[in-house]
């Protein structure tokens, strides 16, 4: 008899506070079931262009539009190739990337900070830093050798002068150059251009932009490169944007493909894609990606 009236006493219990409970909450309308997102992750962006706009003036003073409203993002351990005609934008969009050039309107982020183009000291630090050129003037050193145009970087974070000539060579002796004791003078444009290279990769920068690495070498020393390019972003997760009007490699080393045209589109590697401005069919299997440059 014990045991009934110790089970009932339970539950009258429980729903006298199970009452109390709910005439103490608020009225929060029906529950809805959890929202899915349906959009795959992506990697955070390194660099981030926010409707940016360029511009240059000619010999006549006259106003030469480059961008409007670019936008689009390059993330970490990403190898970007740019394509696209002379002309179109691709060297601008390098320059502001690095910092060269300041853009008229909009913003660039770095790891989702402004880069500070009206404070000139931390600018140049951002460049010092974080960034890497492989110019098309190439920008070595006169006086310099080989193997010590490609240590700059070294150098300048103050590692002892033998160790980096000692890190430089190699990496020059894999890209095929063997007179690192050589004054830029005294190669080839084409040896030049790799010893360019081997700067940049020498250096801790997390993006590297090259302005055509390529143009002045022969393809087999052309894919050595674009190896080179390859295993840096594979291997350390550096970034690495090409300016480049070699469709073949970009679509064989690179991540993903921008065309500049009239309009900047982007696509796989393993996707068709035009070598200048995409036809009518050919934009609607494409996705608009990196704004409006000028028409």
């Amino acid at each position: 008899m014990l045991a009934p009236l110790c089970f009932f006493a339970l539950v009258g219990l429980g729903s006298y506070w199970l009452g109390r409970a709910l005439r103490r909450t608020p009225n929060l309308g029906p529950v809805s079931a959890p929202r899915v997102r349906l959009v795959p992750a992506v990697r955070p962006p390194l660099l981030e262009l926010r409707d940016v706009a360029k511009a240059y003036r000619d010999r006549s003073g006259a106003v030469v539009p480059v961008f409007t409203n670019l936008c689009g993002s390059f993330a970490e351990g990403e190898f970007v190739a740019v394509l696209g005609a002379s002309g179109r934008g691709k060297s601008t969009l390098l320059n502001l990337l690095g910092g060269l050039d300041a853009p008229d309107a909009g913003a660039l982020l770095f790891r989702g900070e402004p880069v500070p183009f009206s404070r000139p000291a931390l600018l140049a630090r951002y460049r010092a830093r974080h960034v890497a050129f492989v110019f098309q003037s190439l920008n070595l050193v006169a006086h310099l050798r080989a193997a010590e145009n490609a240590a700059l970087p070294l150098l300048c974070t103050r590692v002892p002068w033998d160790e980096a000539i000692a890190r430089a060579q190699p990496v020059l002796a894999r890209m095929g150059l063997s007179g690192a004791d050589r004054l830029p003078a005294e190669l080839s444009r084409g040896q030049q251009q790799r010893v360019a290279i081997a700067r940049a990769l020498l250096s801790n920068a997390d993006v590297i932009l090259a302005d055509e690495p390529t143009g002045s070498l022969d393809p087999a020393l052309a894919r050595n490169v674009l190896s080179r390019f390859r295993e840096l972003v594979a291997g350390t997760g550096r970034t690495v944007v090409m300016v480049t009007h070699d469709v073949a490699l970009a679509r064989r080393y690179c991540d993903r493909l921008v065309a500049f045209g009239r309009n900047p589109f982007e696509f796989g590697r393993d996707s068709d894609h035009p070598a200048d401005e995409p036809t009518a069919p050919q934009a609607k299997s494409l996705s608009l990606r990196i704004g409006t440059p000028r028409v």
